[in-house]
């Protein structure tokens, strides 16, 4: 069964003469004036109806800002105040009912995802600042997602230990982070906690 997708586009006019036409039964495009046939979008000439009209190159609309900081999460890390956590998890992480508002960056991996929050994020001074997810039954393991995130949390931040967290204890703290970030990262254990700190005056 074929979806119908209307786009809508409204002109300011004189009051009480904006209106909707949709067009085709397929796909259909919406705007205020229904003196004018506006074309109607088929299947045919969708890619070129959608297309962006600037090329996605990995720039955003403010400088410096990694591309992968949407306005939702740069909202989050702004508002979040100092000894606030928030959560960077794999996909497999049961983050829909942890509880905390749910960020998703399905298109990245946990240490890219890591990189672009650390990039604007000040860090906690204490203890259990950068904690991860150990793996069950076994505190020592280091795999290599682990070691990935480890690599790029002491690039942000050298002089801080990265901590860790038996399963249950890093979701019980998880679930009182101001965020859960779900990532795609594939890897089991792919789980981050970070603690924010303050600005330099």
């Amino acid at each position: 069964m074929g979806r119908s997708i209307a786009i809508a586009h409204f002109v300011q006019r004189k009051p009480q003469q904006a209106d909707v036409r949709i067009g085709g039964n397929a796909l259909g495009v919406a705007h205020g004036r229904r003196d004018v046939e506006w074309p109607v979008i088929t299947p045919a000439t969708a890619t070129d109806a959608f297309r962006p009209t600037q090329p996605l190159n990995g720039e955003t609309m403010l400088r410096n800002i990694d591309p992968l900081l949407g306005p939702e999460l740069l909202s989050v890390l702004r508002a979040m105040g100092h000894g606030e956590d928030i959560a960077i998890v794999d996909r497999n992480y049961p983050a829909l009912s942890a509880g905390p508002q749910l960020i998703r960056q399905d298109a990245a991996d946990g240490p890219r995802v890591l990189d672009a929050i650390l990039s604007v994020l000040p860090l906690d001074k204490g203890a259990q600042t950068v904690t991860r997810m150990e793996v069950r039954d076994k505190p020592s393991e280091l795999m290599p997602v682990m070691s990935d995130f480890i690599s790029v949390a002491k690039t942000h931040a050298p002089h801080l230990e990265v901590d860790s967290l038996p399963p249950a204890e890093f979701k019980a703290r998880a679930s009182q982070a101001v965020a859960i970030v779900v990532t795609g990262e594939t890897r089991v254990y792919g789980n981050m906690l970070l603690r924010k700190g303050t600005l330099p005056v």
